[in-house]
């Protein structure tokens, strides 16, 4: 996984100083006296040190090739640590120097002697950034992807649905780069790409992506020791890995049953966060800006640090209780040394206390916050504020990894209580995307749902609706989707009823099962009822007609000369879903000549289609009354816009767009990937 320069330079400046404090521990000076109370504090402060050292190799493997540890060299030559062979890298001659020099001391202790000095300086070793790092968080985004584009919402935060867009029908493309990072944060894969992008994307867009890892890391080494627990550990084969929630791991039950309660409360929250970090990014007034930090810290430390940090204290001492309040939390964390290490320097109660109570001053002549009399610099809170958020995301990338291993193979479409799935908003954002939707905005909390699209043309009709027909599935609570243009004046394009989309659902299941692209006219109902808010109901109802007819007619222009098996089953499936579609619509308007006089039409030529024999030519078809009959209405009431207010040219269009949708093969029996 990439990771910028400036982190990288920081941590290796850090690497630095942390051989250079190993160097300092193995100086023979250190081991003059042979009383076992000073030998012992030597050897404390030694094996302290190396484990700082492992430490940070270990946090650093995931950014870089070089540190991903391979099996250890035998370092036997100083000079072979210096210029490192081929094919060993950073991690094996930085850990073999420290550990050759570690073994003279302990060599020396038991021969009696005084430690030889090391023949070459442990800060030394440290490896400059690696040449390909990045300058910019945003150039780190797109290159974890394989993006042009920044894969972040307006707001912002990491967009998962933006990846979807870029990589729409083609996972293939993606999952290279997910199955590479996944290893990289020594994670196994789920069957659920959304998870393991949004996993990876969290931990990318981190302030800190190296401590948002280790916080993963951390977190789901908490997870897994409380679903070992000693009453039934996971090895005794009496349980399940998938079963996450377990009336005999009680605690693993209660931590994860709040953060589940509160987590609408969390993402909204997060809304706001990623505001307030735009607000202060982008402010020219320094006030406003330190304000706006300020506020951003307050909810951070108040929302899921709070709920995150007291949901991994729980899980380590067996115990649930209810998260306490932020003054009192760094005192409780205290005792838990990562805790303490990873989250209580960024607690700054006297910066939120005084934020909470309208009493915090931004001294603007000084730069500094005043709290009480006492300066508080904006670079602390700065700096506090990143760690905070990577701790959040390391903790949610860690959650919602761990839920993935319960989700179960994906149906044909998704539902809203499907275990160990991400939240019904999530996923269905990321479905705007897969449908190769650039998705800007989504307002879903509230019954009339608004999603705001890039662009709206025509090649998008189709997979809009089919993107709502999933969202209403997933936010059953919602009475109807508009779909708008950013930037665009006036109606709504697309305006559906969830009424309309469920009657759609049928037809969509009866198309997909058949096809590898779904029909034009699988989408008819929802089609109808968006048209309806824009066109009488005598032309909204012809329009459908047409386009069913105008369908049912392509399936049988753009085939081949002399028909065989394949393109009869062809033509009896497409005028199948026609009829079915048509029919759906029929009840929702009054009754119209065009509806009824369509479907006699498309019902006639499926008849005679059924009775046709292998070999048949296309040109005797074209004889065919029905097909005639076909032809002289599709003349009579079109052409029909396929939405009355969306352009029915497209600026870059799409060469598979008017393809034949082919029949959809059975997948291999054990292909695991064909349900992603």
């Amino acid at each position: 996984m990439p990771l910028i320069r400036h982190a990288w330079e920081s941590r290796l400046d850090a690497l630095r100083t942390l051989l250079n404090d190993l160097d300092e521990a193995v100086d023979p000076k250190n081991y003059t006296s042979d009383t076992w109370s000073d030998l012992s504090r030597s050897l404390d402060v030694l094996n302290t040190r190396r484990h700082k050292v492992l430490a940070m190799l270990i946090a650093l493997a995931p950014f870089d090739a070089r540190f991903i540890p391979q099996r250890a060299p035998d370092v036997t030559q100083a000079e072979s640590l210096a210029s490192p062979s081929a094919g060993s890298g950073p991690w094996d001659w930085i850990l073999g120097a420290c550990d050759k020099a570690i073994d003279e001391v302990l060599d020396a202790i038991e021969d009696g002697r005084l430690p030889r000095s090391s023949e070459i300086s442990l800060g030394a070793l440290a490896p400059g950034a690696p040449t390909t790092a990045l300058s910019t968080q945003s150039e780190v985004l797109a290159a974890s992807f394989g993006m042009a584009s920044v894969p972040l919402n307006t707001e912002g935060d990491f967009s998962a649905a933006r990846v979807f867009e870029n990589y729409k029908y083609a996972n293939q493309r993606l999952l290279p780069y997910l199955l590479a990072h996944m290893d990289s944060l020594y994670l196994e894969p789920v069957d659920d790409v959304l998870v393991m992008v949004s996993v990876c994307g969290w931990i990318q867009s981190s302030p800190d992506a190296v401590l948002a890892r280790q916080t993963l890391w951390e977190m789901r080494k908490r997870l897994e020791a409380a679903f070992a627990s000693p009453a039934r550990p996971a090895e005794s084969g009496q349980g399940h890995p998938h079963e996450l929630f377990d009336s005999e791991r009680p605690v693993l039950d209660d931590v994860l049953t709040h953060l589940a309660r509160r987590y609408s409360a969390l993402r909204q929250g997060r809304r706001r966060i990623h505001a307030l970090i735009g607000e202060y990014q982008s402010s020219d007034d320094a006030e406003t800006a330190a304000h706006a930090l300020a506020d951003c810290y307050r909810r951070l430390v108040e929302g899921p640090v709070r709920e995150y940090a007291w949901a991994m204290r729980c899980l380590r001492t067996g115990t649930w209780s209810t998260p306490p309040t932020v003054g009192v939390l760094p005192e409780a964390l205290a005792p838990d040394a990562w805790l303490a290490e990873a989250v209580g320097p960024n607690l700054l109660p006297d910066v939120r206390n005084s934020h909470a109570h309208e009493s915090l001053e931004w001294d603007g002549h000084r730069g500094v916050y005043v709290v009480d009399s006492t300066s508080v610099e904006l670079r602390r809170v700065d700096i506090a504020t990143a760690n905070a958020l990577s701790f959040a995301l390391g903790c949610e990338a860690a959650l919602t990894h761990w839920h993935a291993r319960s989700a179960q193979s994906c149906a044909l479409s998704p539902s809203v209580d499907e275990p160990g799935r991400m939240p019904a908003p999530t996923r269905a954002e990321a479905i705007f995307g897969t449908n190769g939707l650039q998705l800007v905005t989504f307002k879903h909390n509230t019954k009339d749902a608004e999603v705001q699209v890039a662009r709206l043309q025509v090649e998008d009709i189709n997979p809009a609706l089919q993107a709502l027909m999933h969202a209403r599935r997933l936010l059953p609570t919602i009475e109807t989707f508009r779909i708008v243009v950013s930037g665009a004046e006036g109606e709504p394009p697309i305006a559906v009823s969830a009424a309309a989309l469920d009657e759609t659902f049928p037809v969509w299941v009866r198309a997909r099962e058949a096809f590898e692209a779904m029909p034009l006219s699988a989408f008819l109902p929802a089609n109808l009822d968006s048209r309806l808010r824009h066109e009488p109901a005598d032309e909204a109802a012809r329009s459908v007609s047409w386009i069913a007819l105008d369908d049912a007619l392509s399936s049988i222009d753009e085939l081949p000369a002399r028909w065989g098996d394949e393109e009869l089953w062809h033509v009896r499936t497409r005028l199948d879903v026609a009829t079915e579609a048509l029919s759906a619509c029929q009840p929702n308007v009054p009754p119209t000549q065009s509806i009824a006089m369509a479907m006699k039409i498309l019902r006639s030529l499926r008849s005679v289609a059924g009775d046709l024999a292998a070999g048949t030519a296309a040109s005797d078809v074209d004889k065919l009354r029905p097909t005639i009959d076909l032809r002289v209405a599709w003349r009579a009431w079109g052409p029909a816009a396929r939405m009355p207010l969306v352009a029915e040219r497209r600026d870059d269009p799409d060469r598979g767009y008017a393809q034949l949708p082919s029949r959809r093969a059975a997948p291999l029996q054990g292909q695991r990937w064909t349900t992603l």
